[in-house]
């Protein structure tokens, strides 16, 4: 009996006194906020990883102003952050003076996403990029698009943007500020000032080895590959919409198509806008290896 209480108490001293067994937080609508404190202290001064899901609407409006203020302090050592929460954002407001030199990934979402008029961005950093940050996630949730602030990443996802969304000659301006890039996916943005506003200056991305492109015209996608240069590209998922009558797209062909390279992709278009799609695709990634394709059926 003695034996077994001395391990229990080495156990659980050594439980209490190592703080990287703390530096990982979760926090959902089923984790109190106390927890959260707790694994706060008990980490101590080690970097942070934290990971939050509190967005389901009978909750996020009571928890989330009590976990932000929780975490907030503690930016200066975050290290990687994922924030799926309510509302439009704006809670996140006060990421605009905090510092995060540790921060290396950041995933920023909203429930709201992009059904909802937005007229204001979300200044996360203050125009200070933390020097370490390389990956960047946002969905729903508009920022400054400057390349002097979105630089340096190795990857960068951007989604479910309608409203204050980049222009596509600014989203090429991130992509130069980011010669390391290595992952790139947009999907169901729709740019500002549309296929037009774009100036044809090509970026060269040697270390871009995957991109997605989805939810978006074929006409913009085009204007997109045709200004992105990336030999060394092995992976490329692209699904755009497809225009005319749904019913008909969907009775006459698969709605998903594959292709493996062997010596050159090749692929088994179904229309002749996709079929153009394809051709600027493989002209832009000579290095692909696997590509998906699909036809997103546009039903409205």
């Amino acid at each position: 009996m003695k034996r077994s209480y001395s391990s229990v108490t080495i156990g659980t001293t050594w439980w209490n006194n190592t703080p990287s067994l703390w530096m990982k937080i979760r926090k959902t609508a089923g984790i109190p906020n106390a927890r959260v404190i707790h694994s706060l202290e008990k980490s101590k001064d080690y970097p942070l990883e934290i990971m939050c899901d509190i967005s389901s609407r009978d909750m996020w409006e009571s928890a989330q102003d009590a976990f932000l203020n929780t975490i907030f302090p503690h930016a200066h050592r975050w290290r990687k952050v994922s924030l799926h929460l309510g509302g439009d954002g704006q809670d996140l407001g006060p990421m605009a003076t905090i510092s995060t030199p540790l921060l290396e990934s950041i995933s920023l979402s909203t429930n709201h996403y992009s059904g909802w008029a937005q007229d204001w961005q979300l200044n996360i950093f203050g125009d200070r990029p933390p020097p370490r940050l390389r990956e960047l996630f946002l969905a729903g949730i508009p920022v400054p698009w400057s390349s002097t602030f979105l630089c340096n990443l190795i990857v960068l996802g951007i989604s479910q943007m309608e409203y204050l969304a980049p222009s596509l000659d600014q989203l090429l301006g991130v992509l130069s500020a980011c010669p390391c890039l290595e992952s790139l996916t947009v999907q169901n943005v729709t740019f500002a000032g549309g296929a037009n506003a774009i100036s044809l200056n090509a970026v060269h991305m040697a270390a871009l080895g995957r991109l997605e492109l989805e939810g978006m015209a074929s006409e913009t996608i085009n204007l997109l590959l045709a200004a992105i240069h990336a030999p060394n590209c092995k992976f490329g998922a692209l699904r755009c919409f497809v225009p005319g009558d749904p019913l008909v797209r969907y009775a006459g062909g698969p709605r998903s198509n594959y292709a493996r390279r062997t010596s050159r992709p090749s692929t088994n278009a179904e229309t002749p806008t996709s079929n153009f799609v394809i051709l600027g695709f493989l002209r832009a990634f000579w290095g692909l290896r696997y590509m998906e394709v699909v036809n997103q059926l546009r039903l409205s």
